[in-house]
């Protein structure tokens, strides 16, 4: 039985990995069914795919009795318990999370996208900002993008973040991104009477864009002392040019990074050979 219980554990994982979700589910069970404490998070993935919350919750609670430390279970628990709002139980999950692995990614969103959907931004933009650190440091810019987008929707005026994320577009190449951005900075600055940072930015946008008639008409409005404040929108308008949008992230979390179960199997073939084997083993 032992021997049928590792080849079903892995036909389960291979047909998870594929896709086969309904074929996945019936040899995890078949696994389950023969003591596997594993197939308890396959069991898991395949039902938080097919949003059955509840009976995922059920299969990663199971798992973690055995194995409380299983870091891919204790994630994506949590991003289920921020799903159906949950918030305290996503907080604890995501905690002990980090009491494990203190620069675990999927903890440090997620606990920061739970102070968001609370609307606490003053937990949250602090917590996105971290977590924006260290995704610079593992060089994941369109993470990076997407946090900062993220700090932008709760705090549109955020000067720091605002620039940071103009910069980034400017590196990345995406230069009418930037642009668009510099120029909403620039009416923040203009809405903030800090003119020099405001002439600092048109001019900053004229290099990248010298055909910018926005930041021409502007710049020379401030180099001629005229008061253009009326003419700015406020700072919580994005700033509309016909090529440029500033992408939104969406996602509420990585849940691409979370972990699903190892490919040990590389073709259907090879599945149809396990299952063979295992039906075999179960006679």
């Amino acid at each position: 039985q032992s021997d049928a219980k590792i080849e079903c554990l892995n036909i389960a994982e291979a047909y998870f990995k594929k896709g086969h979700l309904n074929q996945a589910e019936e040899f995890a069970k078949k696994a389950i069914e023969l003591k596997s404490i594993e197939a308890h998070f396959v069991l898991g993935m395949v039902t938080f795919k097919h949003e059955l919350w509840q009976e995922a919750i059920n299969a990663f609670e199971h798992l973690l009795k055995f194995k409380p430390s299983h870091l891919e279970t204790l994630a994506t628990l949590g991003i289920i318990y921020l799903k159906i709002g949950k918030f305290p139980d996503a907080i604890s999950v995501f905690e002990k999370l980090l009491k494990i692995k203190p620069d675990n990614t999927d903890a440090l969103e997620g606990l920061a996208d739970v102070y968001a959907k609370r609307g606490s931004a003053r937990e949250a933009v602090p917590a996105y900002l971290n977590i924006a650190n260290v995704f610079i440091k593992q060089n994941k810019t369109e993470k990076v993008e997407e946090i900062y987008n993220k700090i932008i929707k709760l705090s549109p005026e955020n000067i720091d973040v605002k620039n940071k994320l103009a910069s980034l577009y400017e590196t990345l190449g995406k230069l009418d991104t930037a642009v668009t951005q510099y120029l909403s900075l620039a009416g923040i600055y203009i809405k903030n009477k800090n003119v020099d940072s405001a002439k600092e930015t048109y001019q900053k946008i004229l290099k990248l864009d010298p055909n910018c008639e926005d930041a021409k008409a502007k710049l020379s409005a401030l180099e001629s002392g005229r008061d253009i404040t009326q003419t700015v929108s406020s700072a919580k308008e994005d700033v509309q040019r016909p090529t440029a949008k500033v992408p939104v992230a969406e996602k509420t979390f990585v849940e691409s990074e979370v972990a699903s179960p190892k490919e040990t199997v590389s073709s259907i073939e090879d599945i149809e050979f396990l299952h063979f084997k295992a039906e075999e083993s179960l006679k």
